[in-house]
């Protein structure tokens, strides 16, 4: 539902691709959490026709891109 939400605001904005950051506290290497979430983000949005530019996480020292491997 949340990616057939964002397929529509995207739509609706002319967006071509979408970044999405993670914000949450602790150290920059990823979780299993981290991990689960990017990639149901990441197969839904694929399965409602959205691009995803990258996914980032914000943790306590700073921003780390999240490597589509990475959540594979």
């Amino acid at each position: 539902m949340l990616a057939s939400r964002l397929a529509m605001i995207a739509r609706e904005i002319d967006a071509a691709k979408l970044v999405f950051v993670w914000e949450r506290t602790g150290p920059a290497a990823s979780t299993p959490a981290d991990r689960a979430w990017a990639r149901a983000l990441g197969e839904a949005c694929r399965t409602e026709g959205i691009e995803v530019r990258a996914q980032l996480i914000l943790h306590d020292d700073g921003v780390r891109w999240f490597a589509p491997d990475d959540y594979a």
